[in-house]
């Protein structure tokens, strides 16, 4: 028999016999997949309950977070009441959920120090804004389509009203939209993005009176995901530190730059953009490792050494960095003109230059 017939006759032998017994099957456990929490964050020193949604969440146990202290309590199926401790520093934290597959991807949940308050949903678009006080972090979602939420808030004649809308830092796939109204129905600001995608309306007050503020998603979708935490802040914010960098384990000082910060005075910048500087002394107390941070940090940041410094009444911390080697600033810096100023606001404080 020749050698290339018996090739291929071993070949068509092979091919009638069952070689099921090589097969190897593998079964890939479901992973949980935590897709939404309503409300997406709390205050400090309160209880909050949350509404959990996601995939493979059979037998849900309890929710994780990031922030030391975070008590949870099962209320039922999928909802939470989760108890802040009052010295939890504001800012941004991951939420786990725990079931019994496992463990789901972290999502960001949001720890304010303000009043907390929930969007009333109404389906007539002719209703009247919700009226709601300033000072107050609003935590609203746009349900389905085309929807728009509307709230009414009464200021007064120089105040400065900084109003903060929280959606892609809060993991939420709306794209919203701020417009902000006077007592005639004239449009007097509007801002689709600030921090991102997220928008920010610096708002002086020209005269006593009832303004209203509406939210909506940039391309008009809906939904559970499309979800938000609105801020309406007279107090102090802090935008950004310079340095933005101290020296580990000693004293520095540092001006704080920001909205409505006491005793400040203007940067040197055009008036809509101006924000006020404070100068302040960060003790060699204050300067050392925090853990975890309340921010929201990219991978490359993952290894960013600081703490959080929290200016008195704000409803916001700030992150400084640390360093070993002592720090120190240009003192042209102030008068380098508005468009670098403006370029400033945009770093995130927790760069290390």
């Amino acid at each position: 028999m020749k050698p290339h017939f018996r090739a291929c006759l071993a070949l068509v032998l092979v091919s009638f016999l069952d070689l099921s017994f090589l097969q190897v099957k593998t079964f890939a456990a479901p992973v949980p997949v935590l897709e939404t929490i309503f409300p997406i964050g709390g205050r400090a020193g309160e209880q909050v309950i949350v509404t959990v949604s996601g995939s493979h969440l059979t037998g849900l146990k309890t929710l994780e977070c990031s922030a030391r202290g975070v008590r949870c309590e099962l209320v039922e199926s999928n909802r939470f009441q989760l108890s802040i401790p009052p010295n939890t520093p504001p800012g941004f934290y991951d939420i786990w959920a725990v079931s019994d597959v496992g463990v789901s991807s972290p999502r960001t949940f949001h720890v304010g120090l303000r009043q907390e308050g929930v969007e009333v949903e109404s389906d007539d678009p002719k209703m009247a804004p919700q009226k709601v006080p300033l000072n107050i972090v609003i935590n609203g979602r746009i349900d389905k389509p085309s929807d728009s939420d509307r709230f009414q808030f009464e200021a007064k004649q120089n105040d400065r009203v900084i109003i903060n809308c929280l959606a892609e830092r809060i993991d939420s796939r709306l794209r919203p939209v701020l417009e902000l109204f006077d007592p005639k129905g004239r449009r007097i600001a509007v801002n689709r993005g600030y921090y991102g995608t997220d928008p920010l309306i610096d708002f002086r007050v020209p005269y006593d009176g009832s303004f209203i503020l509406e939210i909506q998603d940039l391309i008009g979708n809906g939904g559970l995901e499309h979800q938000y935490r609105l801020e309406i802040d007279t107090g102090p914010r802090v935008e950004f530190t310079i340095p933005n960098v101290v020296q580990r384990g000693t004293t520095s000082k540092v001006k704080l730059c920001g909205w409505n910060l006491d005793r400040g005075s203007k940067m040197n910048s055009d008036q809509s953009a101006s924000f006020d500087v404070v100068d302040v002394e960060i003790s060699a107390d204050q300067a050392v490792d925090q853990w975890p941070l309340p921010a929201r940090l990219s991978p490359a940041q993952a290894v960013v050494e600081g703490f959080s410094y929290l200016y008195p009444d704000s409803q916001t911390s700030v992150v400084i960095g640390l360093t070993d080697l002592p720090m120190t600033i240009s003192p042209s810096f102030f008068q380098i003109g508005s468009r670098s100023i403006r370029s400033h606001r945009s770093q995130r404080s927790i760069e290390i230059r």
